[in-house]
């Protein structure tokens, strides 16, 4: 940590990550050389336009020209493609590697996901593509290249700052090219940073591609433009003036009408469509309306129920305290260490909060360990339904052995996160089921091992990223500017909105909420001036760099407004309704009451008098709050709230609440907690 006057500042690892990832671009310039001389570029450029004519299509427009030519010509060892949705990035990939591959290039495609990874494979005609933290990891996959070799990384504004500096420091040590291909304005890492558009305002080559070629449909192709420009708010008038945006107060309301739309569609249309939610327990409730529907008309048919694996969201620095651990939770380690095997469910039998380890057994295996360097994933036993005629998704990259027959050795089947699937056959008597890829592959799954599937009905805005379809029909009631344009963007001929209000909604379209990168959080701080005009100002008023302490307590806040919003959709109640008034005057609405009780417990706890404070508490302590505390306090806050708005209902202690309340009481489903 950087310190000056015992005040702590971005952290140094944080700067020194992104410092050296533009060093390495900049080391980088002009030591290649280009695939082809520019007059035969220009010329391959030409004949793939002709072609495209030739074969009824538009042909290649400027920015698809541009990108080409920047691929086969430039002498740089990392170049950038900055395309907005549907901008045509496919075709040009896949023509210029064709001329890359002609002139000797092996090409190899990555990206952050594993079903992106194997949509670049097929659409760009590669021989091969992975996950960026498969080739972080594994040797095999890539060797010294002798400047022949291209690296093509889809979806690269989702990298976080790590990822994106060990890609490109591993592609320097292996000599290769890399084409970063991605769009600023989209989605950023759930990790830290933001390197695609940091690369991009530090001198990496790169070509733009800004004209959207997936819209068809004249309306919804000028709203999606000016959305992809900045001008989002006239974006959403134009959606709004030719009725694409229905406003309904009442969340449950949107559900109803969401499921509604889904049900009242053929099986051709559902094909072309794409239902998206912003926030998991709309998500849920749709698909479990949905399912009861398709049940009743026996589309669904001879259900059976299945364990499965659902992530309980810890970050890496959670897993290192006892105190998340509970028993029978599952933990799967990343990799091999001290004993332990990478991807074994190791099921957790005690836990000694003094001593911050955890006892784990699985078959006849059972081991005392300290979680304190723990790195892996926690997961919770879950029972669902599963029917013939279900459509279900795998939630996690994993491999499983199948034999032939008896005497053929056991191949490995990988399964990515992500993949669709149709259950096509149940065999109740041996606990198998069939299921069915997009692509007409069969699989059967074990229906008596935990398997890590989800239901694929409606899609987060996260995971609709890189789709295209139809029709979009979308629950936006928390998003900001980058999820708008997401949701928004994947449609070709037509969107259909829902949303809790218009004016709220207006207001959020215009936040950005991509990630700052370290260097953005000092210069924006250091670019504030204090108003001497303003006569509230005092002269004392000094303006800071965020230190460590500050940006753990943004963290927390930003944490706490979540939770909030959790807590109000699973007692039932519209976050900005103000139900809870009765209860508390802190705050105009449901949210901000939730979001002050929190608060407020937190204060006391801490000793400190209000959250404004937060700041003064040590770091360790400040993680802490995040990673756990939060957690804690908001299952008894919704606890205590449950039971002010149910007084007659189960005469127990409101801190031992537990989730079969709700559902019993309300027929409201736990919600996922995924971060």
């Amino acid at each position: 940590m950087g310190q000056k006057n015992k005040e702590e500042y971005v952290t140094n690892e944080s700067l020194k990550i992104e410092s050296d990832t533009i060093d390495i671009m900049q080391r980088g310039k002009s030591i290649f050389e280009s695939i082809v001389e520019i007059e035969e570029a220009k010329k391959i450029i030409n004949s793939i336009h002709n072609d495209s004519i030739k074969a009824g299509d538009s042909g290649l427009n400027s920015g698809q020209k541009e990108a080409i030519e920047v691929y086969l010509t430039s002498n740089d060892r990392i170049i950038a493609w900055q395309g907005v949705a549907g901008a045509g990035k496919t075709f040009s990939l896949a023509s210029a590697t064709e001329i890359a591959k002609k002139n000797g290039y092996i090409v190899k495609g990555f990206a952050p996901q594993a079903e992106a990874a194997k949509v670049l494979a097929e659409d760009a005609k590669l021989s091969e593509a992975h996950t960026v933290k498969s080739l972080l990891v594994d040797t095999s996959i890539a060797g010294r290249a002798s400047g022949k070799e291209i690296w093509i990384v889809d979806e690269a504004g989702t990298l976080s700052a790590k990822d994106a500096h060990d890609l490109l420091k591993k592609a320097e040590f292996e000599n290769a090219k890399v084409l970063l291909v991605g769009d600023t304005k989209q989605l950023s890492s759930v990790g830290a940073g933001n390197p695609f558009k940091q690369l991009q305002e530090h001198g990496i080559k790169f070509a733009e591609l800004s004209e959207g070629m997936r819209q068809k449909d004249k309306t919804l192709k000028e709203s999606v433009d000016l959305i992809a420009k900045g001008n989002t708010k006239l974006g959403l008038e134009i959606l709004e003036k030719n009725g694409k945006v229905n406003e309904i107060a009442d969340t449950e309301k949107i559900i109803a009408n969401m499921a509604n739309d889904y049900l009242k569609l053929s099986k051709k249309d559902l094909e072309s469509s794409l239902f998206i939610s912003s926030t998991n327990y709309e998500k849920e409730q749709i698909t479990n309306i949905v399912r009861s529907e398709l049940k009743r008309k026996e589309v669904l048919k001879d259900s059976v129920e299945i364990k499965i694996l659902e992530s309980l969201g810890y970050n890496e620095y959670a897993l290192r305290n006892a105190n998340i651990y509970s028993k029978n939770d599952i933990l799967i380690l990343n990799k091999n260490e001290k004993g332990l095997l990478k991807n074994i469910e190791y099921r957790v039998l005690d836990v000694n909060h003094k001593n911050n380890t955890i006892i784990i057994c699985s078959d006849d295996f059972k081991k005392e360990i300290d979680v304190s360097k723990i790195k892996g994933n926690l997961y919770q036993e879950k029972i669902i339904e599963i029917s013939i005629g279900d459509k279900i998704k795998w939630t996690k990259n994993h491999s499983v052995k199948k034999s032939i027959n008896k005497d053929s050795k056991a191949r490995s089947e990988r399964r990515l996160n992500g993949q669709y699937l149709n259950v096509i056959g149940i065999d109740k008597q041996n606990n198998t089921a069939t299921i069915e890829y997009d692509k007409g592959k069969k699989e059967s799954i074990d229906l008596m091992k935990s398997n890590f599937i989800d239901y694929n009905y409606v899609s987060t805005v996260f995971s609709s990223q890189g789709k295209t379809c139809n029709k979009v029909y979308a629950s936006i009631t928390n998003v900001d500017r980058e999820n708008f344009y997401v949701a928004v963007s994947r449609a070709r001929y037509d969107c259909k909105i829902y949303t809790n209000n218009k004016n709220i909604l207006y207001r959020n379209v215009e936040k950005i909420g991509a990630n700052k990168t370290a260097y953005d959080k000092i210069i924006e701080e250091n670019k504030i001036q204090i108003n001497l005009n303003n006569d509230k100002l005092k002269k004392d008023h000094v303006v800071k760099k965020f230190s460590e302490n500050d940006l753990e307590s943004i963290k927390i806040s930003r944490k706490i407004k979540e939770k909030s919003f959790e807590i109000s959709y699973k007692l039932g109640l519209d976050p900005i309704n103000n139900d809870l008034g009765k209860f508390s005057k802190y705050g105009n609405n449901n949210q901000e009451i939730i979001a002050n009780s929190i608060k407020s417990e937190i204060n006391k706890e801490f000793g400190i008098n209000k959250s404004t404070e937060l700041h003064t508490l040590p770091v360790s302590t400040l993680k802490e709050i995040y990673s756990l505390k939060i957690q804690t306090i908001a299952k008894e806050c919704q606890s205590q709230y449950f039971h002010k708005l149910n007084p007659n209902y189960k005469n127990r202690p409101t801190n031992i609440m537990h989730n079969e309340d709700l559902t019993q009481k309300q027929t409201i489903s736990k919600p996922k907690i995924r971060r």
